[in-house]
């Protein structure tokens, strides 16, 4: 069975490293974005 793949925003990037570290472990890919615009962005290349 194939694990989400979870789009992350977030202006704290640097203190997110433990959660996406631990959920890359379990297997789900994480793209961290610090704004919303850059969320929009990431929106429109990959399917979330």
């Amino acid at each position: 069975m194939k694990k989400a793949h979870i789009l992350w925003a977030d202006d704290e990037i640097d203190l997110l490293r433990p959660y996406i570290l631990f959920l890359e472990e379990k297997g789900y890919g994480v793209d961290p974005v610090n704004s919303g615009r850059d969320a929009i962005e990431k929106c429109r290349t990959s399917a979330y």
